[in-house]
Formats: structure tokens, sequence, C-alpha cells
């Protein structure tokens, strides 16, 4: 009877542990829950039953095991079996069932959830992946439409007033109510209001400007020419055009400007020459050079007066070589028509006083 009774109690108390697993599995290991079940085998060395039958527990000082180590092993993590002598039956057999069953249920159902969040995730990436290429289409567009429309706007004059320093030596009035009368006097003395003075300034200025935008690395990378000294030197010998062309309208004092001008253009060709480290044939490099810059001159002015796409052709030929996209040069031939409008409009005293500035690039 003690035997039986004691399977009885075994039986219950494996039942409210799993119970209890249950709930404490979610913030306890397994580690504690096998824990607290072989201290609570190891706690009752007895049982006592009362004149209905009803069992009860009864603690005594001792704390004898009730099974000894070899007679019990863990299977797995989630499941254990009691392994008895020859001559007890298997404990609580239905319990470790209801334990494997709800083991299997919730890894079914952790595997159901992990593949709903996968494919879950997986739309969501696939989303996200359609909207980027739509937006790198969209922007791929977008740079393509600005790109094709450059250089359409609206013609205005180029004309820039004096720098702060320029305008008290070049402007009279500011001159005799800033400047001493002696410094005055030098400045008289040494010819600086002379004509011939007055337009070497003036053609230092323009040439300015056209180092300026020649320099411009953002102007190379709109029309896709890489930065070289061959496409360098094709965009001076285009905007020094485009300057004498407009300084032949400008009679005697444009001529003179023209000149110094040219020569001041010589000279910074002469020195990019040296800067490249070109030391053999110096003289017939320029030679060439300056040759290349006649043919081009002309074939300019010629593919302008007989109109249809020639200009852009003599463009593409002279800067482009005839390489890369011929859009490239169909939108240099927008800038080039643009900037001879804004010159046209610029005012004759801005431009004999080389107060220029090229448009910007938009």
């Amino acid at each position: 009877r003690s035997s039986s009774t004691t399977r009885k109690l075994l039986s219950r108390r494996l039942a409210s542990l799993d119970v209890w697993h249950r709930e404490r599995r979610s913030t306890g290991s397994f580690a504690r829950f096998s824990g607290v079940l072989l201290d609570s085998e190891t706690r009752f060395s007895g049982v006592k039953s009362d004149d209905n039958g009803n069992v009860r527990r009864h603690s005594d000082g001792h704390r004898k095991d009730f099974l000894s180590a070899g007679e019990k092993r863990f299977v797995s993590a989630d499941a254990f079996d009691f392994r008895v002598s020859n001559d007890r039956k298997r404990i609580s057999r239905d319990d470790v069932v209801v334990h494997r069953q709800w083991t299997s249920t919730r890894a079914s159902s952790t595997s159901s959830s992990s593949s709903s969040s996968t494919s879950t995730t997986e739309k969501s990436n696939s989303k996200k992946f359609t909207t980027s290429s739509a937006r790198q289409q969209q922007k791929q567009q977008k740079q393509n439409h600005i790109k094709h429309s450059r250089f359409t706007s609206k013609p205005k004059s180029l004309a820039i007033p004096f720098e702060s320093t320029s305008e008290v030596f070049e402007v009279p009035e500011k001159r005799a109510t800033t400047l001493p009368w002696y410094t005055r006097f030098m400045l008289k003395i040494g010819g600086y209001d002379s004509s011939e003075s007055v337009q070497n300034r003036a053609s230092q200025r323009l040439f300015k400007a056209v180092v300026e935008r020649c320099d411009e690395e953002k102007f190379y990378q709109v029309l896709g020419l890489e930065h070289s000294f061959r496409t360098e030197h094709a965009m001076f010998v285009l905007h020094v055009w485009l300057v004498l062309a407009r300084l032949r309208r400008e009679g005697d004092s444009g001529k003179a400007i023209s000149q110094m001008f040219y020569d001041t253009f010589q000279e910074e060709v002469e020195k990019r020459v040296h800067r490249e480290g070109v030391k053999v044939r110096v003289r017939s490099t320029l030679k060439e050079l300056e040759q290349s810059f006649y043919g081009s001159a002309l074939a300019y002015d010629k593919a302008l007066s007989s109109g249809n796409d020639d200009f852009m052709k003599a463009l593409r030929r002279n800067v482009f070589m005839n390489e890369g996209d011929e859009k490239n040069a169909k939108a240099l031939e927008r800038y080039c028509r643009r900037e001879m409008a804004c010159l046209h409009i610029t005012e004759t005293e801005a431009v004999v006083s080389g107060r220029v500035r090229f448009s910007s690039i938009d």
C-alpha cells in the first residue's frame, strides 16, 4: 500500500509541476525547473493517509532520497523520464506524453510564426526594393531631363560692377574722394589713365572671366568631357572666339582690346604648356596650338553663318573630337548661342572696361 500511495503522490506532484513549468517557461530556464523537481523529490520521505483514504504529505528532518541517482535521467531539455527498478512500473507516462505534445505544438507554432514573419519580411523587402528602383528611375529621368534642358534660360546682360578695390582706381569720382593727392599725382605721372593702360586692364579682366569658366570642373562634367589639356585648350579657344566676336562691334577701342586680349591668351597657353611638362619642341607645339586656334575660329564663323546644324558639327569635331554622345555637342551649341546673345545685350561700357562674367552653369 505504501508503494501505491507513493506512486499516486508523485504522479500528482509531477502534474502540478508541469503546470507550473508551463507558466514559468518564458521567464525561467529548464535548469531551474529541474532543480525544483529534484528538491521536491528529496523533501518528502514518506506519506500518510487518513481514515477516508485521502493522501497527505509530511516531511521529516532527515530528507531521505526517494530515488537514487542511478534511477533517474533526463531524456532531453524538454522531456524527462524516470528509470526505476525492474519490479516497479514507469511513473507518470501520461504526464510525459502531455508534455511532449505541448512541446511539439509550441515548436510548430513557433515555426509557423517564423515562416509568417519571414514571408512578411520578404514582402517588405520586395516592396522596399521596388520603391527604391522606382525612385532611382525617377531620379535618372529627372537628371536626363535637366541634362537635356540645360542652357535654355533666357539671355541676360553679363555686365558686373567693379570690385571695391578696382572701383577706387577706375572711377574718377571715387578716386578724387578716396585717394590722397600725392597718390593721384603719381598715377597721372605713370600714365594710369592713358587709353592704352585702360584697354590693357580691360583685356586682363576679360581674360580672367575666360579662365574662370574654362577652369570650372562642373562645366566639363555637364558636357561629359574629360578635364585634360586638350579639352581645356579647346574650351579656351571657344571662349576667346566668343569674346573676340563681341569686341568686333566696338570699333577701334574694341580692336585694340582684342589684340591685347589675344596676346594674353597666347601667354597663358605657353604657361600651361610648360606646366604640362613639355620641354622638347616647345616652339613647334605652340605654333601647332596657334594654328588650331585659327582653324577652329574660322570653322566656327563659317558654321555660324551657314545655319542648319553646321555649328554643332563644328563643335563636335573641334571640342569632342567626334567622340561621345551627340547630345553633349548640342548642349554645348545651346550654351554658345546663349552666351553670344548675352554678350550681344551687354552694355558697351561694361565690355570695353572688362566688367563681364559668363553665365552660371544651370
